[in-house]
């Protein structure tokens, strides 16, 4: 996942509409969806992107936590055979079973060269991405609130802040979220106090807002943007 794939930065008109109330600095305030059952399965359409989205929360799982935000490219695992040559024999084997039995099969490519001092909000409300590159994925560790912690919370930035931290409800997750220009997008998350495997809990619509804000950057940019 370490090879870079790189992506345009221009600003997405609109695109952070909803931010301002649901991201605070590390804080997210979303309600997210649970899935009825612990693993929501993907339908067919959806199911490429499950996979890719899965594999990069194992991967970021590897790493431990405390991680920064890291940011992937979503491209079709059959150009990237295509395109590299210098492919083993033996791991092109392995790849093009895996294409045999999904031909839409994705891989991650992770952006090493976006700066560390970009924010989710920059990533989310600057990034637009070449149309060579399928989808895109952001993996974030965040401590998350539901929405309802919002009623009397106070308006000071400075308070709010220390409230929504100290709240009792505040919980710290891993969230992966994916999507691809056809539309769909697909989440998985893993809380810090379920870390396991059998814990991570995945579905189309499990943090719909930043969902939609991920989605968004795959958006063409208006021609006056690409002048």
């Amino acid at each position: 996942m370490s090879d870079e794939f790189s992506f345009d930065e221009a600003p997405l008109a609109g695109s952070l509409s909803a931010l301002p109330s649901t991201i605070f600095g590390d804080i997210f305030v979303e309600d997210l969806v649970q899935p009825e059952a612990p693993s929501q399965q993907p339908d067919t359409l959806e199911r490429d992107l499950a996979s890719v989205v899965l594999e990069i929360e194992a991967y970021q799982s590897s790493r431990g936590w405390d991680m920064p935000l890291a940011v992937f490219a979503l491209v079709p695992t059959a150009r990237l055979l295509e395109e590299s040559p210098e492919t083993s024999d033996e791991d092109r084997a392995k790849i093009e079973a895996t294409l045999a039995a999904s031909p839409g099969h994705l891989s991650a490519v992770e952006q090493t060269a976006i700066p560390a001092s970009m924010s989710l909000e920059d990533i989310l409300g600057h990034m637009a991405w070449p149309q060579d590159v399928q989808g895109a994925a952001i993996a974030a560790e965040r401590t998350t609130l539901p929405s309802s912690v919002m009623d009397g919370a106070p308006e000071d930035p400075q308070e709010l802040l220390s409230y929504l931290q100290n709240h009792p409800e505040a919980q710290q997750v891993r969230m992966v979220v994916g999507a691809v220009r056809e539309g769909a997008t697909w989440c998985a998350m893993r809380l810090r106090s379920k870390d396991s495997e059998e814990n991570v809990i995945q579905g189309a619509e499990l943090i719909p807002t930043l969902a939609e804000h991920v989605k968004a950057t795959l958006d063409p940019i208006p021609p006056e943007d690409n002048q």
